[in-house]
């Protein structure tokens, strides 16, 4: 059976107030920013780095792959990822890896 998962994504007053207020923790592939706000919505993003557009795309589609697998252990928070040009490059593994570990991180704070 093959459930239908609903992903929230943030607007842009959201995402101003959670630049604003929020945490920030930096990986190796990943730069994550938080607010703890009681409800789980989340946004993604590249840097402005990135030249070229289709890798740019790459990127967003790998973060939001992410998301769609771990929703279930993300806290219910404001989460907007924003990836390093060697995200688009990297084995899923590593991505993955960096990901979990930035999570744990943010629980914790």
């Amino acid at each position: 059976m093959f459930v239908c998962l609903k992903i929230k994504t943030l607007s842009a007053y959201e995402i101003k107030e959670l630049f604003k207020r929020g945490g920030k923790i930096k990986g190796r592939y990943i730069s994550l920013r938080y607010l703890n706000t009681g409800e789980k919505k989340v946004g993604v993003g590249a840097y402005g780095k990135v030249k070229s557009k289709p890798v740019r795309n790459r990127i967003k589609r790998r973060l939001r792959e992410l998301f769609r697998l771990n929703w279930d252990i993300l806290p219910d928070f404001y989460i907007f990822m924003v990836g390093r040009s060697a995200a688009a490059e990297v084995e899923w593994k590593k991505l993955e890896k960096d990901f979990l570990r930035l999570i744990e991180v943010m629980k914790k704070s």
